[in-house]
């Protein structure tokens, strides 16, 4: 299907660790940032894997690959304080993880930030970028693949299932941001977020400054300090003026915000289907975004089509920025998955 698409490969930054860059083909054609993290006592020594070798070493491999995407705003790295709760949670388990950074994200962004403000980010683009990337590291077909993604990542991956039929086997959806059909009250609240975005502050002197003027306060109030450090460490750039800026720049970041208007992906929530282990919707018990009644009905439309079964849970303690709060609820939620994966294999 994207017969152009290549896998460059970056460094081996541990010796379960290879991380490349995908070029996906869009608009405009980019590199995105992938990371491939091998868990357990059958973990692949890394190397140079280029798109045909991944493909052949992942189609013939019985080991459930967890595909983990990440929310507007961040990187890749902030399933890190996950994958080092679900290493404690499920020590036996063999699997390899795939992160990466969604275009205008992470080490996925452009060096430079935008000078006006671009145009905005229809996000089904997201969806065809997790495709190629899909097809680029040979982990989709017959292989187990448990999608993970937290708010935008969460839409992307429902609209990558849309797309392909049967891509995942098994879906946790945290947040995403799948809402009613259009109203004069979600465009409201898109531009609200976006002009919110667009004012962030884009620098600091230093990281120290940073790390004090975030914990503790406002979205990252009950974010844990690993999750914390990771955003911190990964989420910004030092630049020739020595400031760190935020790598997903703030106007690029509005850009976001303003093109989740272009999907529909609600009204199509009946149509998922091929989901063999099923979908479970996440909101967090805090959540300001995503009431219990929202999640609990998410998971209805999924299951009136017929096609899929789904269920809703909520994690307790956390807002919508669970990942970052409950870092271990998302890996005991991981590694049931992967034990039903392993137990089907």
């Amino acid at each position: 299907e994207y017969m152009g698409t290549s896998v460059t490969f970056m460094a081996s930054t541990a010796s379960n660790r290879v991380v490349s860059a995908v070029r996906v083909f869009g608009r405009p054609a980019l590199n995105l940032v992938t990371e491939r993290i091998s868990l357990g006592a059958g973990a692949r020594a890394s190397g140079r894997v280029g798109a045909a070798g991944a493909a052949k070493s992942a189609g013939t491999s019985p080991r459930p690959v967890v595909l983990m995407a990440h929310a507007t705003g961040f990187c890749r790295q902030m399933y890190e304080p996950v994958l080092a709760e679900l290493v404690k949670a499920a020590p036996a388990a063999e699997l390899d993880v795939v992160l990466w950074d969604s275009r205008l994200h992470g080490e996925s962004a452009p060096p430079e930030p935008p000078r006006e403000p671009p145009l905005p980010l229809d996000w089904n683009d997201n969806a065809y970028d997790l495709l190629q990337i899909v097809d680029a590291l040979g982990i989709g077909g017959a292989q187990q693949l448990i999608g993970v993604g937290h708010s935008m990542g969460a839409t992307t991956l429902l609209r990558a299932q849309l797309l392909r039929p049967g891509l995942f086997s098994r879906m946790l959806l945290y947040e995403p941001i799948t809402f009613v059909p259009r109203s004069a009250a979600v465009d409201d609240g898109n531009a609200m977020m976006a002009r919110k975005a667009a004012t962030r502050r884009p620098s600091f002197a230093s990281i120290a400054e940073a790390r004090a003027a975030y914990k503790g306060r406002a979205i990252f109030a009950r974010w844990t300090d690993a999750a914390l450090e990771a955003y911190l460490a990964h989420g910004f750039m030092q630049r020739s003026d020595g400031a760190f800026w935020l790598r997903c720049a703030p106007l690029d970041e509005a850009s976001v915000f303003a093109g989740n208007r272009y999907h529909h992906t609600y009204a199509q929530l009946p149509e998922l289907s091929r989901v063999r282990d099923g979908v479970t919707v996440f909101g967090g018990e805090h959540s300001d975004s995503h009431s219990k009644a929202l999640v609990d009905d998410l998971a209805a439309q999924i299951r009136s089509g017929g096609r899929t079964r789904a269920q809703s849970s909520t994690v307790s303690g956390a807002s919508h920025f669970v990942i970052m709060e409950r870092p271990d609820a998302v890996a005991e939620a991981v590694a049931e998955a992967v034990a039903e994966a392993a137990a089907t294999t």
